[in-house]
């Protein structure tokens, strides 16, 4: 039998997100692939490492295969948590050009305040991926900024694309959860659990 790694790739959570936050369209890897921005062979592993986790059962339609849940959405999502990590690789905190919208999708305490009744922080927080992030850091007009300097912006740079489930400009409330699970702040326990539970399982 195959190995279970301790956590799952950033690919294969990625997979797991999708397959949790969509409604079920049995896709084949094939399909999947480009959706998600990997490739075929990418993807086939993921879905091997879920098939290994217990938490997914890969099935063979006449496109090819096609990843299924083993349990209710839910069930899954709590199974989970053991081999899911936080998809943020880092933080850098930076100053915008004037008159500049937000480079990515809100996060961290930014999302929450929109899932939650918490206040949002001073400053924004936005997710890139790696590959934006790099692009951004070529911009001249984009500079270092101390963390707690007024009207700084703080980046996240995500191990995987958080535009793939980011909704009305805000990233998803399961990897936004990840993000915050190791916050000791009653309050930020306290709504990242609410926001699961009010989650459309």
């Amino acid at each position: 039998p195959r190995a279970v790694r301790e956590n799952l790739r950033p690919s294969t959570q990625a997979l797991l997100i999708h397959t949790l936050l969509r409604e079920p369209d049995n896709l084949s890897l094939t399909e999947l692939a480009p959706k998600l921005g990997y490739s075929v062979m990418t993807m086939s592993r993921a879905m091997d490492e879920l098939q290994a986790a217990g938490l997914g059962e890969a099935a063979r339609s006449g496109r090819g295969r096609s990843l299924h849940l083993t349990e209710p959405k839910l069930v899954v999502w709590k199974q989970a948590q053991t081999f899911l990590r936080d998809p943020v690789k880092s933080r850098h905190p930076i100053r915008m050009p004037p008159g500049m919208g937000l480079p990515g999708a809100l996060a961290g305490l930014s999302a929450l305040a929109r899932y939650s009744m918490l206040a949002e922080p001073h400053n924004a927080v936005v997710a890139l991926s790696a590959r934006d992030w790099k692009s951004m850091r070529r911009q001249e007009t984009v500079l270092e900024a101390a963390g707690d300097e007024p009207d700084a912006l703080t980046v996240e740079v995500w191990s995987y694309a958080p535009t793939l489930f980011a909704s009305e400009g805000v990233v998803d409330r399961l990897s936004l959860y990840l993000s915050l699970r190791e916050d000791t702040d009653e309050r930020i326990e306290a709504a990242i659990s609410q926001m699961i539970e009010d989650a459309a399982w």
